[in-house]
C-alpha cells in the first residue's frame, strides 16, 4: 500500500509522516485562527491606530491583508473556511461561521481523520489544509515585524520553522530550544523553498518571500510571469490562473542565485 498523500509506502490508511504533519497543521490553526481572524485581519484593515489617529507600523500593507482574506475566506481556488467546512461535512459536523476556525480544526483534529472508508477524502483535505497553513504561516512571521524566518528545525523530532532578526548570526528554536548557526538554517531554507509545493499569487509569492528576509515587490513577480519567466499554474482545463509556484519564484531571485554559485 501507498499513502494517499505522499505516495509512499504505508499502513493501509496513511503513512505516519503526513498524519502526523496532518496533526501539527490542525493544533498550528487551532492555536493561531482565533488571533488571526479577530486580531491581525482587524490590524490589517487598519482598525487598530497609533497615537494622534496615525497608522501604526504594525498595520499590514495592502499585500498582506490581501493575502489574510483570500486565505480565510476569499480564494475560489482554495480558502479555508471552505476547505475546513467541506472536510467537517463528511463527518456529519455543522459548517463554522467566520470567527470560528479554530474551533473547527480543534474538531477536526479530534476526529478519527484516517477510519478506513474517510481515508481518500480526508487525505484531499488535508493536503489543501497544509497549502493554507504554509500561506497564513508565511504571513503571521510577516507581521511579527522584528524578524524572519530563517529556516526549519534541523532537530529531526521538531521540524519547526526558526525565527530571528536577519542579520543573526544564530538562531534558537522556540520548540526544542537548540541552536543552530544561520548558515546552516539558510541552507535548509534554500532546500526547503526549492521543495515546497506552496503556491499564491504575485502578492501572497512577495508575502512568503519576505519571511524569508527575501523582498521582492509583487510587480517584479508580475513582470516576470509577463515575459515567461514564471509560468502559472493551469486549472483542471488547461487555463492559465493567476497562481504560480513559490520554488519557481524562489529560483528566480538573487538570494537563490549566491545560494547556488560555483
Amino acid at each position: 500500500m501507498t499513502c494517499p498523500m505522499c505516495h509512499n509506502p504505508a499502513t493501509p490508511t496513511i503513512c505516519d509522516e503526513c498524519k502526523h504533519q496532518t496533526a501539527r497543521d490542525l493544533t498550528w490553526l487551532a492555536t493561531n485562527c482565533d488571533d488571526l481572524e479577530t486580531n491581525r485581519i482587524n490590524r490589517a484593515y487598519g482598525t487598530h491606530k497609533g497615537n494622534g489617529g496615525g497608522g501604526r507600523r504594525s498595520e499590514a500593507p495592502t499585500p498582506v491583508r490581501e493575502a489574510i482574506a483570500d486565505a480565510l475566506y476569499l480564494d475560489r481556488t482554495r480558502n479555508l473556511k471552505q476547505t475546513l467546512n467541506t472536510w467537517a461535512r463528511c463527518f456529519n459536523q455543522p459548517p463554522a461561521p467566520d470567527g470560528c476556525l479554530a474551533k473547527q480544526a480543534r474538531i477536526l483534529n479530534s476526529l478519527d481523520l484516517w477510519a478506513p472508508h474517510k481515508t481518500a477524502v480526508s487525505a484531499i483535505y488535508s493536503t489543501e489544509m497544509h497549502r493554507i497553513v504554509v500561506r497564513l504561516a508565511a504571513i503571521v512571521a510577516n507581521m511579527d515585524e522584528t524578524k524572519i524566518r530563517l529556516g526549519t528545525c534541523p532537530n529531526p523530532e521538531c521540524g519547526k520553522p526558526v525565527y530571528a532578526p536577519a542579520d543573526a548570526r544564530e538562531a534558537t528554536c522556540a520548540h526544542c530550544n537548540n541552536t543552530w548557526t544561520a548558515t546552516i538554517l539558510r541552507r535548509a531554507t534554500d532546500t526547503e523553498l526549492c521543495e515546497t509545493d506552496a503556491e499564491g499569487t504575485a502578492g501572497e509569492l512577495a508575502v512568503m518571500l519576505d519571511t524569508f528576509g527575501i523582498e521582492i515587490a509583487p510587480s517584479t513577480i508580475r513582470s516576470w510571469a509577463s515575459r515567461g519567466k514564471l509560468m502559472p499554474i493551469l486549472d483542471k482545463h488547461g487555463h492559465a490562473t493567476k497562481h504560480y509556484r513559490l520554488a519557481d519564484a524562489y529560483k528566480l531571485t538573487d538570494t537563490y542565485k549566491q545560494q547556488h554559485l560555483d
